[in-house]
């Protein structure tokens, strides 16, 4: 009897460090901390689906961590951009290493209106680029690009195609000024303005 106690202890033991070792934690680099722009006491001017300017401002930013299959914990960023009185706005979340078996990280946009849509960008902050005839989305990035009479550079482009009803749903973005437009469907429910970033950056 003391010998399959001593036994199933050891085996136990076996497999309580297989898990440990096996647990992987990724944590956001700098690149990742630097592929959204805003910070807390950012103020955003922009316009919804009817035109009209909605002034956001940063409001909260969190860190937190996130499992999967019990092996891999990956930390991640929350932002919440938002009028004040919370019914316009985005959220923003980057990643440590979502798709990191593909070595990309993604952002992830989630629009006040339910879309939801993801830039995504390798571990040295580079968007990256994905096209296929057999896929409903397309990644790609155009050097410059005019929205209301601005120029922005290194933008990412992101577009989902829905075969339901025949629409698609895009977002641009870039590092410097984040969210630059957001369309649903085919709709534009955000155009960026400007920003005024805070002075005690």
């Amino acid at each position: 009897m003391k010998l399959m106690c001593n036994i199933a202890v050891i085996v136990f033991s076996i497999l309580l460090s297989s898990c440990v070792q096996r647990e992987k934690r990724y944590y956001l680099t700098d690149v990742d901390k630097e592929m959204i722009p805003y910070k807390i006491g950012d103020t955003i001017y922009c316009r919804d689906e009817k035109r009209t300017q909605r002034i956001l401002t940063v409001k909260h930013i969190s860190m937190d961590w996130d499992g999967w299959e019990d092996l891999i914990l990956e930390q991640y960023q929350t932002m919440s951009v938002q009028t004040e009185q919370n019914d316009f706005g985005l959220t923003l979340r980057v990643f440590g290493w979502n798709f990191g078996y593909l070595n990309q990280r993604a952002i992830q946009i989630i629009h006040s209106s339910n879309l939801q849509l993801d830039v995504v960008y390798n571990a040295t902050g580079d968007f990256t680029t994905s096209a296929s005839p057999h896929t409903t989305s397309k990644r790609f990035v155009l050097d410059s690009l005019s929205i209301v009479d601005r120029t922005y550079y290194n933008v990412a482009v992101y577009q989902h195609y829905d075969y339901v009803d025949s629409k698609t749903s895009e977002v641009y973005y870039n590092k410097t000024h984040g969210v630059l437009q957001m369309k649903k469907k085919g709709k534009t429910v955000f155009t960026l303005d400007s920003i005024v970033f805070a002075k005690n950056r």
